[in-house]
């Protein structure tokens, strides 16, 4: 990497680790100059973790006559920047931040010409721009109604308001002139009026550039001379203290910044070139080194003013061109992090689960235009989605988050889907997009190992249901007992639950007792209701059936699984389908004979033969006594 070399004429804005109390910018009058601002902002932004990337974010080209950016100031807690045109009369334009669009236009008087410098008190809801005039002047204006409040001239001899820095929590604002030699112009902010100026010696000339250290009470100006020098000044009773002259080549000190407090090792500094097209300058302050350039679009040309809104991470350059066009760029870092659960990780084929996405940012800025994806695989089926912000698409898999994700905020994405097969899926979500630089992740890569991306695995449930089905007697008599013993068994890998066998007896068979080794039997639906059958365990079911009389030939029974809550590899609960193990039929052929064709066995109880033929008999008796009884009724 490229050392920094000394007299960079280009605009400077430094990302501090604690934001400064107040910045000040500076022109030169001759064509290469800066200024920028930053003051307390309400929410300071933590250390940045480690130099990142940087990009244009967008350009906002100003109207016809805002020419010539040189000064700025900006309201981070506000939301709005406001660029000083060089032209005559001056003009402030003002800036929303937030969608980046130009609000409006505050021309200002005849005279009050070629704004040079500028400061502003957030707090008390004032900016103070000064003229490149002679005699200079500094002109209020009121942020609250974007209006002019009121100008102040200075004195003869005090002018070319080049440089400038505010003290708000003393009420003092101090204007460094472009003479030779240099004076230092006190302005009491509470009753806008002069307060007071510092002549320097020979040769601390042109006050180009400026910081303030309020907390130490003092103030340095930069020169524009051959070396630069450094010019000390106490505030409280603005005397000048001393003097620190550069190195031959150290010159022409057009910009500068301090802070109350700068990590060498993580604070970055960026420099706006004044070139054609403009280019900015990444520099690590821990050893002045180069760590990157970024060449900006063609016409965006001489970079004359910045600010910086350290909360979002934004840097906005205003070029000296005809209109002036402000950039948007981007410094900021987010440190993104997903992750992603499910509330049941082992559902049935057909339940509802839902995934929770939770998107966190460390910072330490904001993170804007975020989006991330998570497209759901075949087996599941979209049902419902309930963004924290922002929208979800589930054809694209995109969740636009459309609002930033402020430093330690949260956001969630609820994804409710439908189990349509019983294969382990995998649902992956990640970071698609960020306008920030996440120091341990980048967007969209699809690295598991990153934190901005991550997965739950889905495995649906299994039980493999299979039935068996056995009668004790499959040739009965008529009018005799039959024990029907159903065995129903999991194999798993998973238990079964509410797991139901329906056995409806048939015509001709009367039902007697049922005996389940577990759950319920109704002889009435023909249910069994077994319940939950762990893997590799088995429950079985005996009924006992009487063979009614009159029934002969051939009687079927047939059991089948007809309900389990858990997907089965090889049959359908309830579908018929007798080629499928979870059915089983026994056939059985009724007799009204001891004597079976065929040889069926041996020969039964004598007595217990003639029951049937008894039973016979008496139903012909009845018949013969009742056909008698109508006949002598005259009936028939």
């Amino acid at each position: 990497m490229n050392k920094i070399g000394p007299a960079l004429f280009i605009t400077l804005i430094i990302l501090s680790l604690v934001p400064v109390s107040a910045m000040a910018g500076n022109l030169d009058g001759r064509g290469v100059s800066g200024i920028f601002d930053n003051v307390d902002s309400p929410s300071p932004r933590p250390a940045m973790a480690s130099p990142g990337t940087f990009s244009r974010a967008d350009a906002l080209t100003l109207a016809t006559g805002e020419d010539f950016l040189r000064a700025a100031v900006i309201d981070v807690a506000a939301g709005f920047a406001y660029f000083g045109t060089y032209t005559q009369p001056g003009k402030i334009v003002k800036i929303r931040l937030s969608d980046f669009s130009r609000v409006a236009v505050l021309p200002l008087n005849p005279g009050e010409d070629f704004l040079r410098s500028a400061v502003i008190d957030p707090a008390a809801g004032f900016a103070y721009f000064g003229t490149d005039t002679s005699p200079g002047q500094v002109v209020r204006i009121d942020l609250s109604t974007f209006s002019h409040a009121g100008t102040l001239s200075l004195s003869a001899g005090e002018d070319q308001l080049a440089s400038a820095v505010i003290d708000p929590a003393a009420g003092f604002a101090y204007f460094g002139t472009y003479t030779s030699p240099g004076q230092v112009v006190r302005v009491d902010l509470g009753t806008f009026t002069h307060a007071g100026t510092l002549s320097l010696p020979a040769g601390e000339d042109y006050l180009t550039s400026a910081v303030i250290d309020p907390a130490a009470g003092f103030a340095y100006f930069g020169t524009n001379t051959f070396p630069g020098r450094v010019v000390k000044v106490r505030l409280s009773d603005m005397t000048r203290i001393d003097e620190v002259m550069l190195q031959p080549g150290e010159d022409r000190l057009f910009t500068a910044v301090a802070s109350a407090v700068l990590d060498p090792v993580t604070g970055c500094a960026y420099f706006g070139a004044s070139t054609a097209p403009g280019k900015v300058v990444q520099v690590q302050l821990s050893d002045l080194t180069r760590v990157d350039a970024l060449t900006l679009n063609s016409g965006e040309n001489l970079l004359r003013a910045a600010v910086i809104d350290d909360v979002a991470g934004f840097i906005y350059f205003g070029t000296f061109t005809s209109p002036g066009i402000v950039i948007k760029i981007n410094v900021g870092q987010a440190d993104l992090s997903l992750t992603k659960t499910v509330d049941d990780a082992a559902p049935n084929v057909g339940d509802d689960v839902t995934f929770t996405v939770t998107l966190n940012n460390a910072g330490p800025n904001p993170a804007t235009n975020v989006q991330v994806k998570d497209v759901l695989p075949a087996e599941l089926a979209f049902v419902s989605a309930t963004p924290s912000q922002g929208t979800y698409d589930h054809v694209s898999g995109i969740w636009d988050l459309v609002d930033p994700i402020p430093v330690a905020g949260t956001a969630t994405l609820d994804i409710v889907a439908r189990v349509t097969g019983p294969g382990a899926v995998e649902n992956v979500a990640e970071v698609t997009a960020s306008d920030q630089f996440d120091p341990d992740s980048t967007p969209n890569n699809n690295a598991p190992a990153e934190d901005d991306q991550d997965s739950v695995t889905v495995t649906p449930q299994q039980a493999d249901l299979s039935l068996t089905k056995t009668v004790d007697n499959n040739i009965p008599l008529v009018a005799t007992d039959v024990r029907f013993t159903i065995t129903v068994s999991n194999a798993g890998p998973d238990p079964a639950t509410h797991v139901e066998v329906t056995d409806h007896l048939p015509a001709g068979l009367t039902f007697i007792t049922a005996t389940p080794t577990q759950g319920s039997y109704d002889p009435v639906t023909g249910v069994w209701t077994v319940g939950s059958l762990p893997a590799n365990a088995s429950a079985s079911l005996e009924i006992v059936a009487q063979v009614a009389i009159g029934t002969l030939g051939t009687v079927q029974n047939t059991a089948e699984v007809t309900a389990s809550d858990q997907f089965d590899p090889n049959s359908i609960p309830g579908n018929n389908e007798a080629t499928e193990d979870d059915r089983g039929t026994v056939t059985m052929t009724v007799r009204v004979t001891p004597f079976p064709v065929g040889g069926y066995g041996e020969p039964a109880d004598p007595l217990a033969l003639l029951a049937p033929w008894l039973a016979l008999l008496a139903t012909a008796s009845g018949v013969l006594l009742t056909l008698v009884e109508l006949r002598r009724r005259g009936v028939l």
